[in-house]
């Protein structure tokens, strides 16, 4: 029996795209009402939509090494 090769498995063209034509692209609607909301929610300090549950905890050691750069920098 003879594999047949899916097209997803072809790799993909490579394109050629500046700088300058990936930050002048014109934002769409959604895209456009995404930001107001987070400007919206910066201008209020508003931290409440943060998830800060998969963030672990610091060690004791790592607090005081922390502590003990900053200690050295503004000594």
């Amino acid at each position: 029996m003879v594999k047949k090769s899916s097209a997803s498995s072809w790799p993909a063209k490579l394109t050629n795209a500046s700088v300058e034509s990936i930050v002048k692209k014109p934002l769409n609607k959604r895209q456009i009402a995404v930001l107001a909301r987070i400007a919206d929610r910066q201008a209020a300090d508003d931290d409440s939509a943060i998830d800060y549950d998969d963030i672990p905890a610091l060690s004791d050691g790592q607090l005081a090494h922390a502590h003990r750069l900053r200690t050295a920098r503004y000594t």
